[in-house]
């Protein structure tokens, strides 16, 4: 399970636990901005997730 590919309901899932001041990663975008634009960025999201899983 810990290589399978992750769907769109697990993304969201995971990041809606995530609380909404957290930051990702260097860029500083709080998960609140993701959380909050979910219906626009999701599938550019979901898509960067799983390549990460793909990538070697």
């Amino acid at each position: 399970m810990l290589f399978t590919i992750p769907t769109m309901d697990e993304v969201k899932h995971a990041l809606f636990s995530i609380g909404p001041f957290k930051a990702f990663g260097p860029d500083g975008v709080h998960a609140l901005f993701y959380q909050q634009y979910w219906s626009e960025v999701s599938s550019d999201l979901v898509e960067f997730v799983q390549q990460v899983f793909l990538s070697p």
